[in-house]
């Protein structure tokens, strides 16, 4: 990834594995399951 710092490209590819993604996007959708494992990822970043 040109133009991104190693961290900043390191965090994008994360945010695009599949399995974040489902997370985000089941958590947007209010799926309670899904809620509860974003909000633990994001107390424990």
């Amino acid at each position: 990834m040109n133009g991104f710092s190693k961290s900043h490209a390191e965090n994008i590819r994360s945010a695009l594995n599949k399995k974040s993604l489902i997370v985000s996007l089941g958590a947007k959708l209010r799926i309670e399951k899904l809620k509860k494992v974003r909000d633990w990822f994001l107390k424990t970043r």
